[in-house]
């Protein structure tokens, strides 16, 4: 590790000092603005600080006021500093920061330290196994260096010459402005991403819930926690967060492996009904090495191939919901039921997990409108459009935090008024506040908002693949139960005051609502034929929708008890926030509020999380894949960051509970009696252990059984995704090419994804090929891909970039190469072991065909001056025809 530290001690020095600085540079803007939270915004300054010098860098960049260099970046951060400075210093109501600082020296003291350490321990974890050749880290890699490599914004897209990306890059945006400040390469700046992002995130998340244990009611009338509580109830939101797993290591894997053979059998297995996991393995289990494997821990081994039961286990965990046909087939593109630790293991830097602190900072901004209880103004407006309206452009299904931003003033509002209802005006403010947000968000993202394609194809209606409930339970149990419980006792802590009127009402709405919803679109789905087979997985032999419809009513049932769960959920949240009003439940017009406005935030995350957890039962987002894989992904992936948040103040408030002092004697009764905390706490603690088994294994698994550099520690892991010849020859290209928007290269291509040899001269470089993953270029593109690759009809024949690129390679005929080289503008052809691939699958078994085809892509070597060349590559430089 020393020797690590030695040779990239530095990097992890310059990158935390970037982002501290970052983060100092608008602490004094948060102070102001988030005067609501306790912390005033300190355990989020990184989060915050990042994004609002990145927005400033990247918007004057796109509309060409700056160019895409340090210096422009450096001129955002003192931008920033100066707007900071000046809203600091404006009038004479600046907050008392000695008194501040000394009230919360602890949180400054454990955050700081739980952030260096947190950072550094993620970047150790990911030196051990850098690997960047699996799943989609070779996209990411090509996003982060063709925004590096653009001169201007919007940056070129590395895999399609000619266009800017289409994609939510924002994240890459960051990563790329750090990386260029702290002169880091690309491979060093991935992980060291990856740890920002991981600490951020759960320091971020320890200070919101903090701030709601801490914070106080309106005019003093309801107390909080205590610094020690309110670090050990943020303490325990970081573990949800970004250190638990689900419950599918504890309660399927293990047993599994034989592990409680001795008391499960076929029918435990088919319970659960986890891909891959069917049965018990008594009598198939691997022989082990056990030179090895000393002990039971160890046999968590990720072996080599992809055939053994146990190969990359831990991933079959994000996998834990499984969608059946009405004929009991599982489908082919299952959901993805991703979770935070899970994301840091697998270590794709994909847009949901850059956007995980940001995430939290939105979450604390709605938490500070809700404490602050006194309307925006208009500049406030423009910061929240700014972080909040920002998780669009950092990934498209964050959205629904600018939701949750509106949800917070209502709740503001409900909280000021002590009343049951909003009235007409509390109306018109919500709706003139969601307005000037999403106007703001528009304008402030338009550059990115314009230049935008998507694959997505409207709603469609889920028939037929309800999430079982039990499955429900392994992905988010710990949740489910802790959460329950909190929105149960708040019903009996409200007493009289707690509406089950509203409650029910909001029940036989909300199940109607998606009940109805999903039958009209059903029927709309049945007759169009482009959708129908999707749906309803029929493709003939049925008359009518009739026909299947006793079937389709089945196959929900299993569904049920998760929907109900969930809707009971909601219906308690709704009671509780939607309180009677005092006269009508005690005779005192005077009473307290009903509940501490952190609790009902609390309460807020809790609904909003169900009802994101809840909509993939019903409907999804139409894409490619024509199934809610990426629906089911994307909301429960926020349902986990609400639910941690929330789970995290719940347990405090269980197990501490936040009474009103002026009704101390009526609210006596109501929290959890002595011998019931010490159950429920006893339930926490298990269910907590029970998630953090899979990360404790999976990081065994991933940064020392799956390392192939555990004797040299690097975080530099780019030359994982080719051979070392190649790597050389495309470095070499790096060096020579400057940064530019116009050069372009060609090099194989295959209408595939996740192959690391597909586009890796590109995605290494940034300098734009003709066409990369194909597959992937037509999911951000949807409907333009046909035009945006060049598809076309001449002699009769079908012509495109794929197209091309196998005729350059393969001609034979020095005319027809130099017309498809001026057509694209190629400046530099590359020749490795890819596009020798190429030439062997197009030649196929014809062995005739397959030497005109390598006489083609020798043709290069006899013409042009190859500019890097070894053994296994050669880039070749066009010169002018």
């Amino acid at each position: 590790m020393l020797d690590w530290l030695g040779r990239e001690g530095g990097d992890i020095v310059a990158w935390w000092l970037l982002v501290t600085l970052a983060g100092a540079a608008v602490w004094p803007l948060l102070a102001r603005v988030l005067g609501g939270l306790p912390d005033r915004g300190y355990t989020v300054a990184r989060a915050a600080g990042v994004m609002l010098t990145a927005f400033v860098f990247w918007f004057l960049a796109s509309v060409g006021l700056l160019d895409n260099t340090p210096g422009s970046m450096i001129f955002a951060w003192l931008a920033v500093l100066a707007l900071s400075l000046t809203v600091f210093f404006r009038g004479d109501d600046r907050p008392p920061i000695g008194a501040w600082l000394r009230e919360h020296a602890a949180l400054i003291g454990v955050s700081e330290l739980l952030f260096a350490l947190l950072f550094v321990g993620w970047s150790y974890f990911r030196a051990h196994n850098p690997e960047m050749a699996s799943t989609e880290k070779p996209m990411e890699i090509m996003f982060l260096n063709s925004i590096r490599a653009s001169a201007t914004f919007p940056p070129h897209d590395g895999w399609l010459s000619g266009y800017a990306i289409s994609y939510y890059y924002f994240g890459y945006v960051m990563a790329a402005m750090l990386s260029d400040l702290a002169s880091v390469n690309s491979g060093v700046g991935f992980d060291l991403m990856l740890a920002f992002l991981f600490a951020q995130a759960g320091v971020g998340a320890l200070g919101v819930v903090y701030n709601m244990v801490r914070a106080g009611g309106p005019l003093g009338l309801l107390r909080g926690g205590s610094r020690a509580a309110a670090l050990g109830a943020g303490a325990l939101a970081l573990v949800f967060l970004i250190l638990m797993g689900n419950l599918g290591t504890a309660l399927v894997e293990l047993p599994y492996r034989g592990t409680a053979s001795s008391v499960v059998d076929q029918g435990y297995f088919d319970f659960w009904d986890v891909a891959e996991r069917e049965g018990v393995q008594d009598g198939q289990i691997p022989d082990w090495d056990h030179d090895t494997v000393a002990n039971w821990d160890d046999e968590f081994v990720s072996w080599d191939t992809a055939t053994n039961p146990w190969y990359w286990w831990w991933f079959r965990y994000s996998r834990v919901i499984q969608d059946r046909n009405l004929d009991g087939s599982p489908v082919g593109a299952q959901p993805i039921a991703e979770f935070p630790a899970f994301s840091f293991v697998l270590a794709d830097m994909h847009p949901h997990v850059l956007a995980l602190p940001f995430a939290v900072l939105a979450v604390a901004l709605a938490l500070n409108l809700v404490l602050r209880g006194t309307d925006p103004s208009g500049g406030e407006v423009a910061l929240y459009a700014v972080w909040v309206g920002g998780m669009v452009f950092l990934n498209s299904w964050d959205a629904a935090y600018l939701v949750l931003l509106v949800g917070a003033d209502a709740l503001r509002r409900l909280i000021r008024r002590g009343s049951r209802w909003l009235t007409g005006d509390d109306w018109a403010g919500i709706l003139w506040f969601g307005a000037r947000l999403g106007a703001l968000t528009v304008i402030f993202y338009l550059p990115w908002i314009i230049s935008f394609a998507s694959q997505a194809g409207g709603l469609l209606p889920n028939a037929i693949y309800p999430t079982q409930w039990q499955q429900m339970f392994l992905q988010f149990g710990t949740f489910l139960v802790i959460l329950t419980v909190f929105a149960a006792v708040e019903a009996v802590r409200a007493g009289k005051r707690y509406n089950w009127t509203a409650a029910l009402l909001t029940a036989a709405l909300v199940a109607g609502t998606v009940v109805v919803l999903a039958a009209v679109l059903g029927v709309i789905a049945w007759n169009r034929e482009d959708v129908r087979g999707a749906v309803y997985a029929v493709y003939g032999g049925v008359a009518g929708l009739g026909d299947i419809l006793p079937d389709v009513f089945r196959r929900r049932l299993v569904g049920l008890p998760t929907e109900l769960w969930l809707l009971a959920l909601i219906a308690l949240v709704v009671g509780r926030l939607f309180a009677r009003s005092a006269a009508a439940a005690e005779g005192d017009e005077m009473a307290p509020p009903a509940y501490h406005p952190a609790t009902a935030f609390a309460l807020l995350l809790v609904g909003a999380g169900a009802v994101l957890v809840l909509v993939p039962d019903f409907v999804y987002l139409r894409d490619n894949f024509s199934v809610r894989m990426n629906t089911v992904f994307k909301l429960y992936y926020q349902g986990w960051i609400l639910f941690s948040l929330a789970g995290g103040y719940a347990v405090w408030s269980l197990l501490a509970g936040a009474r009103l002092p002026q009704r101390k004697a009526a609210n006596d009764t109501a929290p959890l009696a002595l011998v019931g905390r010490v159950a429920f706490g006893a339930v926490v603690i298990v269910l907590v252990g029970a998630g953090l088994i899979y990360t404790y294994f999976a990081v065994r698994s991933r940064g020392v059984y799956e390392a192939n550099n555990t004797d040299t520690l690097t975080l530099d892991g780019r030359s994982s995704m080719i051979t070392r010849g190649e790597y050389e020859a495309t470095m070499c290209l790096a060096d020579l090419v400057p940064k530019s928007d116009s050069i372009v290269l060609v090099e194989s291509s295959c209408n595939c994804g996740y192959q690391p040899q597909i586009g890796r001269v590109s995605g290494l470089t940034g300098v734009p090929t003709l066409l990369g993953w194909a597959n992937h270029e037509g999911q951000w593109r949807g409907d333009t891909y046909e035009e945006v690759t060049d598809a076309r009809t001449e002699n009769g024949e079908f012509r495109d970039r794929m197209t091309d690129i196998g005729d350059l390679y393969t001609t034979r005929d020095w005319d027809e190469a130099w017309s498809i080289i001026d057509r694209y503008g190629i400046d530099y052809v590359v020749v490795g072991n890819a596009e020798r691939q190429l030439i062997a699958t197009m030649g196929g078994s014809n062995e005739s065909l397959l030497r005109d085809y390598q006489q083609g892509l020798a043709k290069f070597a006899q013409v042009m001056t190859p500019v890097c060349q070894n053994d296994t590559m050669a880039i070749y430089r066009v010169a002018p025809n």
